[in-house]
């Protein structure tokens, strides 16, 4: 497709919940729209989710792999523009605004949408990347099998570390959870359940500073607070310290919070007029698929008043 010298109505960036529902909500209402996503299938985040996807209004799914399909199967039926598989490698705002393809090209837009989504924070430790799949888990409900009669360290102090925790417990021989905190900001429920299990243990107040082996993660160092280092054996880990946003795009171009999550206004709008966020790059105390949706929602609106 031949887009370097066509102006857009909207280009939206990235093809989550957000990002899919304003796009056709941008198409029902008559605006010329482009959806651009780094992967060659849309859902986004959704298809992190291993696990059934109980809370969205009037939609059940197995996974969030499968909620992906239904959504993209209902966007199938819109006739805005897709460009999948490519990479936005930058966004130069201006009349138009002028998105920038990792290989090569440009496309020009007189309104753009962030729907970048969130990724999982890592440790930023030795080791990290070197055994990312060798030992170092994706998943717990999906790696579930592999963690049986094995040791487990999990990293984290929140419901996705503490959740992970009673599942895996469950099947390993023992879950021993990290955190950095004297206390879990989970939820009180996850907690009491994971103290429950004989096979799983805390370990609070301590910081990984490691993680080694040869060939596949067998233990980790870290250090207490005021205290020596030590090791662990183990033959899993699983880090689930949180999330951090996806704005890099919009970094000194708009006004970021503290963590970096983009500010919007009610219509999802940010400091720059022209430029909108949607989902969770935009809202860090409601990263959900119902929020993400009425976003993308609005933010389709707000642009189609803008040109009306």
């Amino acid at each position: 497709m031949e887009v370097n010298s066509h102006i857009f109505d909207v280009a939206i960036v990235g093809a989550g919940p957000g990002g899919l529902a304003a796009a056709m909500w941008c198409d029902e209402l008559g605006l010329e729209t482009i959806l651009i996503n780094d992967r060659a299938e849309p859902g986004g985040q959704l298809h992190m989710i291993f696990g059934p996807v109980l809370n969205y209004p009037g939609l059940t799914a197995e996974t969030g792999a499968e909620l992906a399909e239904r959504f993209a199967g209902s966007a199938a039926r819109s006739g805005f523009e897709r460009l999948y598989g490519e990479r936005v490698s930058a966004i130069e705002p201006g009349s138009p605004q002028r998105l920038q393809i990792a290989d090569g090209g440009d496309i020009y837009s007189r309104f753009v949408i962030l729907a970048s989504g969130l990724r999982r924070r890592t440790l930023g430790v030795p080791g990290e990347v070197e055994f990312a799949g060798r030992g170092i888990l994706n998943s717990g409900v999906a790696e579930l099998e592999s963690v049986a009669g094995k040791r487990v360290v999990i990293v984290g102090g929140g419901d996705a570390a503490l959740e992970n925790a009673v599942l895996l417990g469950e099947a390993a021989r023992r879950v021993t959870v990290v955190h950095r905190r004297k206390g879990f900001s989970a939820r009180k429920e996850f907690v009491r359940a994971a103290e429950q299990l004989p096979n799983v243990e805390f370990i609070m107040g301590s910081v990984v500073e490691e993680i080694i082996g040869e060939g596949n993660v067998s233990g980790i160092r870290l250090t207490p607070a005021g205290g020596e280092s030590r090791t662990i054996g183990t033959d899993f880990i699983l880090i689930r310290i949180g999330h951090e946003p996806n704005s890099e795009l919009l970094r000194d171009i708009v006004e970021l919070d503290e963590r970096g999550f983009v500010r919007v206004d009610i219509n999802s709008e940010t400091s720059r007029q022209g430029i909108f966020a949607v989902g969770d790059v935009a809202h860090p105390l409601s990263p959900t698929i119902a929020t993400a949706v009425g976003m993308g929602a609005a933010a389709a609106k707000a642009i189609a008043a803008k040109t009306s």
